[in-house]
């Protein structure tokens, strides 16, 4: 079965008032640090070692923006970059 992308909302998004780290699915996440500042980042695994990368700062990265950097992600990651 395959893992569900695309589960956070926008209006989710910027209700987010807790530290965590928060899966939209396929590698993107939301990460909120104690500080509250939300940040998206993309996340894999390659021959064991785990690597993110980060896509920018929320808001001025919409949830639609980053949904497109990561499926950008995962595009380089299927042709073989890393």
């Amino acid at each position: 079965m395959a893992r569900a992308i695309n589960k956070l909302t926008a209006t989710g998004v910027a209700a987010i008032k807790s530290k965590g780290r928060y899966s939209d699915g396929g590698g993107l996440y939301l990460r909120v640090p104690p500080a509250l500042n939300k940040v998206w980042v993309f996340r894999w695994v390659r021959h064991g070692t785990e690597r993110e990368i980060g896509i920018g700062p929320y808001p001025a990265v919409s949830l639609a923006s980053a949904r497109v950097t990561a499926a950008r992600c995962r595009e380089q990651l299927a042709a073989g970059l890393d």
